[in-house]
């Protein structure tokens, strides 16, 4: 994966991250605490994860008994910047957050270390890559899952950031999945913290939950 860090997309990141780290603010999550040695046992058996589907049932994605279900607003990455209601799974560590703006509010009590959201929007996908090459033509990489041919790219800055996938649903609505993730190795404040989910075992979390997701039989 590629690392794009330009002014114009770190302003569009910025936006980003404030929203995913907002949701810790009204949380209190019965996952906190949890050491690393915990947190590697409960996600090691596939079979004993939950399932998660959308509201159409287009499709269907298993995750760990860590992480919370949670129903955010999200900003979809696409010029016309509109929010969109989501479905997702979160982890929260019990370690203080501030965004990169600087600002008190930007604080929460808790860190979201990983959250996985779905959503769709109701665009063919050759609509939306035109939309999203303009601004990350040079970051995307082509990605298939369950045969469904899509893109994926990587926005970062300062051990944060958020991947996107990108997939076609149909011929009228596309899926994006949107990770953001916390690097404890560029933001040391996360070295030590023992329920905090290490970035190679974020990344290796993430691999495992998508390579789960199928898109329903009907389709």
């Amino acid at each position: 994966m590629k690392l794009a860090i330009t002014l114009g997309l770190l302003v569009v990141f910025g936006l980003f991250v404030r929203f995913y780290f907002f949701s810790s603010k009204d949380v209190v999550s019965n996952f906190q605490g949890q050491t690393a040695a915990n947190i590697s046992s409960s996600t090691s058996d596939v079979s004993a994860w939950l399932k998660l589907r959308d509201s159409e049932n287009n499709f269907e994605v298993r995750y760990p008994r860590i992480f919370k279900r949670i129903y955010p607003q999200i900003v979809a990455p696409l010029s016309s910047q509109d929010k969109v209601k989501a479905v997702g799974i979160a982890h929260y560590s019990n370690v203080k957050h501030c965004d990169l703006s600087g600002r008190l509010e930007g604080c929460t009590a808790s860190t979201t270390d990983l959250a996985i959201n779905f959503f769709s929007v109701e665009r063919n996908f050759n609509d939306v890559f035109r939309d999203l090459k303009k601004n990350y033509g040079e970051i995307m990489e082509v990605m298939t899952i369950d045969g469904h041919q899509g893109v994926h790219f990587l926005l970062g800055a300062e051990g944060e950031g958020i991947e996107y996938i990108v997939l076609p649903i149909n011929s009228a609505q596309t899926l994006f999945i949107a990770r953001n993730y916390i690097d404890e190795r560029v933001n040391l404040t996360y070295k030590n913290a023992s329920d905090f989910i290490k970035i190679k075992e974020q990344e290796s979390i993430f691999v495992k939950i998508i390579s789960t997701l199928t898109f329903r039989p009907s389709l």
